[in-house]
């Protein structure tokens, strides 16, 4: 029996899934569910700085585009109408294409990137530019040009980064879906601090073309959406080779487990506390492991103390202010106030690198990456904690290792999915780390949706 429309949350309210099925029965149209999100929008972005730039015109043809198609019986796929966020440095046609940076805020994009046109071919409805910190390289969402991302779900509080302004708009309802990158976390951060879903691919799965990069070694495109289940959906429409592209590769993906999660042996990460992890991110980690043994999985621990993970992402972060000099050195030197000083600095640094530590941090990275795939090979895939704390004050020093934990899957090109984890009231959000192995990223989405509904059926 359907309930009354008064007992119905409104459109913008659904997950994906929701939403689309809720699109096939009728309840709504996709026009009336972009109008209920850009009301929202246009009254919580003032004060959120979620989004730099709407497209409400496009959007609202996209919209009606795909009740049209819905209304022949020719949709587009499961995404078909949802609207849908992009990260400022992913080129949509005819967008703001900043990147986040002072000098690129009269830039527009001339051709859709890869990766969107997808989006765009499976009838997403293409929102708006979603703010970032300033060239992609921050995890706190502070960009002194287009302004702070404040945390939903707790204001003057940080949303992490850089693609903040994804995981706000996503977390604050204004859209179901959103698109961000990651380097060393920039999509698992964000999507920990602000509770909700993301997922960073396999390297070379979603093409990065049309993407202003930081490092295209490191650089990952990716969801960010309410929960696990909406992380493959998105992946597929994503994922495809672009010859066009460097760093994109034909993959072969493989596929999900019929028996689920019952009987997978998965590894565990111990020794926190060498890592600084805060007490209330254990205690949410901790119903994260009792939820997969719940679910059957065999549970072996991982010593994460066999590895100096900060080094691992300082080496890194050092890779990527070396390719962020090369690219930006002239302008660095010429019109330095186009840069913060926060971002100048890092650029300037990656100038001073000599060869020794520019081989140093690629040996680094190498080892550790031999090391890790050697002794995760066993598992279906490791489980930890997203990041070491949960989303701190704006205009605190943040947290020298909000990347830490990240670092792994950066450094090894492998999947890792992040999905938040049951806190108790009044305790910011926490995010629950699964890192695959390469070319296992529907797996990773399949573990991700399991332990998010054991969660919610058993929150503990």
């Amino acid at each position: 029996m359907t309930p009354p429309a008064s007992a119905r949350p409104s459109p913008r309210q659904l997950d994906a899934a929701e939403a689309a099925a809720a699109l096939q029965r009728g309840e709504f149209t996709s026009l009336e569910l972009l109008e209920d999100c850009l009301g929202a929008l246009s009254r919580e972005n003032p004060a959120l700085g979620a989004w730099t730039f709407v497209d409400a015109a496009g959007a609202r043809a996209a919209a009606r585009a795909a009740d049209e198609r819905r209304a022949r019986g020719a949709t587009l796929g499961p995404l078909d109408g949802l609207p849908c966020g992009i990260k400022a440095n992913v080129a949509v046609a005819g967008w703001p294409h900043t990147a986040g940076l002072r000098f690129r805020a009269s830039e527009f994009a001339g051709a859709d990137a890869f990766a969107v046109a997808r989006l765009r071919a499976a009838g997403v409805v293409l929102l708006g530019s979603t703010n970032m910190d300033e060239g992609a390289l921050g995890a706190e969402g502070m960009n002194p040009w287009y302004g702070v991302t404040q945390n939903p779900l707790r204001r003057g509080h940080s949303s992490g980064g850089s693609s903040s302004g994804s995981a706000a708009a996503v977390a604050a309802r204004h859209c179901p879906l959103s698109l961000g990158s990651d380097t060393i976390g920039s999509l698992r951060i964000p999507a920990a601090f602000c509770g909700v879903a993301s997922l960073k691919p396999t390297s070379g799965l979603v093409s990065l073309g049309g993407v202003v990069p930081v490092h295209p070694r490191f650089d990952h495109l990716g969801p960010i959406v309410r929960g696990a289940r909406d992380l493959a959906p998105m992946l597929q429409v994503l994922a495809g080779h672009d010859p066009a592209c460097a760093v994109s590769f034909p993959v072969t993906l493989a596929t999900p487990r019929r028996e689920g999660v019952a009987g997978l042996t998965l590894g565990y990460a111990v020794g926190l506390s060498e890592h600084a992890v805060a007490p209330e991110v254990v205690a949410a980690y901790n119903r994260g492991i009792a939820a997969l043994r719940t679910l059957g999985a065999q549970l072996v621990p991982v010593d994460l103390r066999r590895w100096d993970l900060a080094r691992v992402r300082r080496a890194i972060l050092a890779l990527c202010e070396l390719e962020m000099w090369r690219v930006h050195r002239h302008r660095v030197l010429e019109r330095p106030d186009d840069f913060s000083d926060g971002l100048r600095a890092f650029i300037r640094f990656g100038g001073k690198l000599s060869t020794d530590d520019v081989d140093g941090a690629e040996r680094r990275i190498a080892a550790f990456t031999t090391e890790w795939q050697s002794a995760t090979r066993p598992f279906e895939a490791v489980v930890m904690p997203t990041v070491a704390c949960t989303a701190f004050p704006h205009g605190e020093r943040h947290p020298h290792n909000t990347a830490d934990l990240t670092a792994s899957a950066s450094a090894s090109g492998a999947p890792a999915a992040s999905v938040p984890l049951p806190v108790p009231p009044g305790v910011l959000p926490v995010g629950l780390q699964l890192v695959g192995h390469a070319n296992g990223d529907l797996r990773v989405c399949q573990l991700a949706e399991a332990v998010q509904a054991e969660l919610a059926r058993n929150p503990r």
